[in-house]
């Protein structure tokens, strides 16, 4: 586990997990797909968007990952979700935090911080989003 306030005590740490909580309302899912979920501590996650092209960038939270030609006949290139577990696997090996490449409501892949993939027909929902808003809240 990552420790985000090395020099923190518990009730600072309690703190700063309550005010990253405040005034997030529960999401059932982001969409739309694929994006990539963050989990932070249980029932509470980021994610981001994947865009395939730095001109469909529009959130700062999106990923741009690129691939030429994602889709194909509507569905999603194995390629291209490879690209997106790659993309999660680096990202839990940075961060020391389980993501999760999400491509449809019953299509999910989680990586581990230490590179252990599973493939999952459950993916993250219900939780509280700690994603950055406009203005840096």
């Amino acid at each position: 586990m990552v420790d985000l306030l090395p020099d923190a005590s518990n009730e600072e740490v309690r703190a700063f997990v309550t005010a990253q909580l405040e005034d997030r309302p529960l999401r059932p899912d982001p969409g739309p797909y694929p994006y990539v979920v963050t989990r932070h501590f249980p029932a509470v996650y980021s994610s981001r968007r994947v865009v395939w092209d730095e001109s469909d960038h529009s959130e700062p939270s999106d990923v741009v990952i690129r691939c030429e030609a994602p889709f194909e006949g509507g569905r999603l290139r194995d390629e291209a979700c490879a690209l997106v577990v790659a993309f999660a696997r680096a990202q839990a090996a940075a961060t020391g935090f389980r993501h999760c490449a999400v491509f449809a409501e019953r299509d999910a892949v989680y990586v581990d911080p230490g590179g252990t993939t599973s493939a999952s027909t459950d993916p993250p929902r219900w939780g509280r989003s700690v994603n950055r808003r406009p203005g840096g809240a």
